[in-house]
């Protein structure tokens, strides 16, 4: 409802179960259908990458190469983009928000969104807490390309899970 009626939400998710849950969710909310885009690849650095999928639970991972990962079943590929890629192919004049909450991919996908991040310099909400060395990368890189940003960190939770990164230019 915050995009408005001319506002768009463009979401990346590549498990079938929650696109599942996104599109059960849509179907309740025809009203929202089309001001959301649904990418079913993951957010990454290009748009050019396969990815292997691990699917298992909450322990879903990613990654560049085929691993030897026991209690799994057999990995599946995935194709990645950018959001820079995204921004030129959709036309976007601007952007005004990114969330990430990627399960340790956010500093790969931040640099695949430099430009964008840069040029419209969007309101950012990143998760730094699925790799200690996020609490230092992220903020590290989001300064160096827009040094004017603003940053503050928040934990959402009592336990060590939802610590996100916000930063603003405004």
């Amino acid at each position: 409802h915050k995009v408005g009626e001319k506002g768009k939400i463009y979401s990346f998710e590549f498990l079938d179960k929650h696109l599942d849950i996104f599109t059960k969710s849509l179907d309740l909310n025809p009203h929202l259908k089309n001001r959301i885009k649904i990418f079913k690849k993951a957010l990454h650095s290009d748009s050019k990458s396969d990815l292997y999928v691990y699917e298992n639970g909450s322990g879903t991972f990613c990654s560049m190469e085929k691993i030897a990962c026991g209690g799994g079943g057999s990995p599946y590929m995935i194709k990645t983009k950018s959001i820079d890629d995204l921004v030129k192919e959709e036309g976007l004049e601007k952007v005004d928000f990114i969330k990430m909450d990627i399960e340790g991919s956010e500093l790969v996908a931040l640099k695949g969104a430099k430009r964008t991040i840069c040029q419209y310099k969007p309101n950012l909400a990143i998760c730094i807490y699925h790799k200690i060395e996020d609490f230092y990368m992220i903020p590290k890189y989001i300064k160096q390309i827009v040094p004017e940003y603003k940053l503050y960190v928040k934990h959402h939770t009592d336990r060590e899970w939802e610590t996100v990164l916000y930063a603003s230019v405004r």
